[in-house]
């Protein structure tokens, strides 16, 4: 199950560092809440509680359920008891500073873990039971030298937290009851490579245990009478009798409902719902977008979408590094940061106003309307002005630098070609003024204003922003002076496919000039990773 971010939320995210979206308003700044939303755990849990097919509640359960959360403002235990089972999931595994925490009745919520990591207090007390069997599958204490990164002390920071609570825990155990700790040394939370290995250690702690358990048991008759006096047989997927999108306050519900492609009248789909709810996710204005299906007196099904705006949003500030270097006497380093402003209006219109200090200095302004309310079609307008460090070289020799001034003017319409791209076609006008900074004076400086028609086509199907392992891109730039009597034309592709443990990839690039030769002043580039 993949996001799929929209082709300008890419661009956005290529120039900027991951995870630097910082909110900024009249309050001042305000800061994300976790590396990840949890976007896509929250359908899965959706579908794996059978939310799918009508709202699963825990009081509803066949068997007494708790689920145990901490409220992260005031440090408390929360139990639910009852509510909607895969919010409460959700809430439970929230583990601080990675996952966002979830926002219900008032509470901040983060994993139950951090105040009690083995509730045998409330199994006891919510099922009077005679007996508890506790499974303690805590991670255990990080060894000192496994403990090298920033990373690694909050999780050692953490399981200090939960195993004070575990102690305690423990400490209420009765003679009757039953503990069994699966051995997890070396198996640390995100080992999701290696389930079938831990739950083989699970498998040979509870062997460890049989003789207690066997005294529990009872017949395989009797057993199988109980459950299928427990058992729900699943409903069928239902048809959905109307749509509803609730919570929104700045975005135009239009914005959203572009990429439902679920309507009344219709059976269910999960995977299409899900695909439809990570797209309106990828769009960049939410933490996350969710789903209820609500079952009326009347027997009507309603699909309540419920999407939560970024709640550090709409105004954000974005921060971004380049660093080059060819490992002998040419490095060079830029700093990158840009206000991005969204939703000015009810179209979604933003305006990007970036700046670059270093090797390369540059201010940017680029502003983007859509037209309609899907935002199929789009205008577009970018100014840019500045400098950078240009080394000339000639039989792999530095014979000068010069320090060019570039400007350039650009208005363009467009075409969103949903998650898969863009097409667009305008004009620019562009300004190239050099200055020789080390070298002969004999040579060039003069300086060049140029302009012409251009057109444009970005698609990318890759599986991920960085490091993709599955998918391709390809795009293609075409460049028109007709008062200069040139073209230039720029094209690229590219391809991932997984192997095993390995991702082979292939590019291919291509740069040239229909028309005439290309100038110096629009000359191409050769050197660097990936381009030789």
């Amino acid at each position: 199950m993949h996001s799929f971010p929209t082709r300008r939320s890419s661009d956005l995210d290529k120039r900027f560092l991951p995870a630097s979206e910082t909110g900024v308003g009249a309050g001042g700044l305000r800061y994300q809440t976790g590396i990840v939303t949890g976007q896509k755990i929250k359908l899965f849990f959706n579908q794996l509680v059978g939310d799918d097919r009508r709202l699963r509640r825990i009081e509803d359960l066949s068997l007494p359920l708790s689920i145990i959360a901490t409220d992260i403002v005031h440090g408390t235990r929360i139990v639910f008891r009852s509510g909607p089972l895969s919010s409460a999931m959700r809430a439970s595994m929230s583990v601080p500073g990675l996952m966002s925490p979830v926002d219900i009745d008032g509470h901040k919520l983060v994993d139950g873990g951090l105040v009690d990591n083995v509730p045998i207090d409330e199994a006891r007390a919510r099922c009077q039971a005679d007996v508890v069997i506790a499974v303690n599958v805590g991670s255990p204490l990080l060894k000192a030298e496994e403990i090298g990164s920033l990373l690694s002390v909050a999780a050692q920071m953490v399981n200090i937290l939960t195993e004070q609570n575990v102690v305690r825990s423990l400490a209420t155990l009765k003679p009757t009851d039953v503990y069994i700790k699966p051995d997890l040394e070396g198996i640390g939370a995100g080992d999701f490579k290696r389930t079938s290995e831990t739950a083989d250690r699970g498998a040979a702690a509870t062997d460890a245990v049989a003789a207690q358990l066997r005294r529990l048991s009872v017949s395989e008759a009797d057993y199988a009478a109980w459950v299928a006096q427990k058992r729900v047989a699943p409903a069928p997927l239902p048809r959905v009798d109307e749509v509803e999108i609730v919570g929104l306050q700045r975005v135009n519900p239009v914005m959203l409902e572009k990429h439902l492609r679920l309507g009344p009248g219709e059976v269910l789909d999960t995977a299409r719902l899900n695909d439809s709810l990570n797209k309106a996710y990828g769009d960049g204005y939410y933490e996350n977008v969710d789903y209820s299906l609500i079952t009326t007196l009347r027997e009507r099904n309603i699909l309540r979408v419920t999407p939560q705006e970024k709640s550090w949003g709409p105004d954000y500030l974005r921060y971004g590094i380049n660093l080059d270097t060819n490992f002998k006497n040419d490095s060079t380093y830029t700093l990158r940061a840009a206000y991005h402003k969204t939703l000015i209006n009810r179209l979604g219109g933003e305006l990007v106003f970036g700046a670059e200090i270093g090797s390369t200095n540059y201010l940017d302004f680029d502003y983007y309307q859509p037209l309609d309310p899907a935002q199929r079609y789009f205008l577009e307008t970018n100014l840019r002005y500045g400098s950078q460090l240009s080394t000339l070289y000639q039989d792999n020799n530095q014979i000068a630098q010069y320090r060019v001034t570039r400007a350039s003017a650009k208005l363009a319409g467009g075409i969103n070609l949903g998650t898969v791209g863009q097409m667009r076609a305008g004009w620019e006008h562009n300004l190239w003024d050099p200055k020789l900074s080390i070298g002969s004076p004999f040579l060039p400086q003069e300086s060049k204003i140029y302009g012409g028609w251009f057109g444009q086509i970005d698609l990318d199907q890759t599986d991920r922003l960085y490091f993709p392992t599955t998918g391709w891109y390809s795009g293609a730039r075409y460049f028109d002076s007709p008062a200069e009597n040139y073209s230039r034309l720029d094209a690229r592709a590219g391809t991932y496919h997984s192997i095993g443990d390995w991702v082979l990839s292939g590019r291919a690039t291509y740069q040239g000039s229909p028309v005439g030769r290309l100038p110096i002043y629009d000359a191409g580039s050769l050197g660097g990773m990936f381009n030789m």
